[in-house]
């Protein structure tokens, strides 16, 4: 391999890393002169790294990441698998751009959200509530509210309350935050259950009430 001292042509500083055209064409020609491009295994590289950062997100909570942020260190973990790969770690080839230059993760006012982690959410979202459908668990309110978005249109919603149940749309909690979800729910087990449900609070009534989605 070649020496690992940076030819001027090579200059970091000269380019504009936060956006991700300028930052992966210089990546590319840098990799290309040190002889470790291949479009197949930085595509390969590429996918790995955007699954390891959705996961880092996910780990740490986020519902939706800069999509600025989210491609430099999709970057940067790409930077680093091509060394791996290359066998070329630790000879003079970090990562050259400080990562605390990126937006806050949290801030998608001006940059917007990521659409990859956003589609990930969806897919990891939905083949776990796939598998809560198949199995018929029983979801209490916080669980049910987490998955609105992503449940079925061939689906109904059943409504457990002290031993008798009833149904309704899924469409209709679709976009309801979780206090309106919760006066939802009252107000079905109220106008469903008037017999049982005088007897309980609100808070007692939204413990006790379970849901399970079913096909239709």
């Amino acid at each position: 391999m070649s020496s690992a001292i940076v030819p001027p042509t090579f200059d970091h500083s000269n380019v504009d890393f936060l956006k991700v055209g300028p930052r992966r064409a210089h990546m590319k020609a840098y990799f290309l002169h040190f002889g470790l491009w291949n479009e197949e295994r930085v595509k390969a590289c590429r996918e790995y790294s955007e699954e390891q950062t959705c996961l880092m997100a996910y780990k740490d909570n986020y519902t939706q990441i800069n999509q600025v942020t989210f491609e430099f260190i999709v970057d940067y973990f790409v930077w680093y698998n091509l060394l791996k790969v290359g066998n070329a770690l630790d000879q003079g080839h970090d990562w050259p751009w400080p990562i605390d230059a990126a937006p806050d993760k949290t801030d998608v006012t001006i940059d917007g959200a990521s659409e990859c982690y956003r589609e990930w959410r969806r897919r990891k979202a939905t083949a776990r509530l796939d598998q809560i459908i198949a199995t018929g668990r029983i979801l209490n309110l916080n669980v049910l509210h987490r998955y609105r978005h992503y449940i079925p249109p061939d689906t109904l919603v059943e409504c457990l309350f002290g031993g008798v149940s009833t149904q309704f749309p899924h469409h209709r909690i679709k976009d309801l935050d979780i206090t309106e979800l919760q006066r939802y729910v009252v107000g079905l087990v109220e106008g469903a259950f008037p017999s049982r449900a005088k007897f309980y609070t609100t808070d007692d009534i939204l413990l006790r009430t379970k849901f399970k989605i079913i096909r239709t």
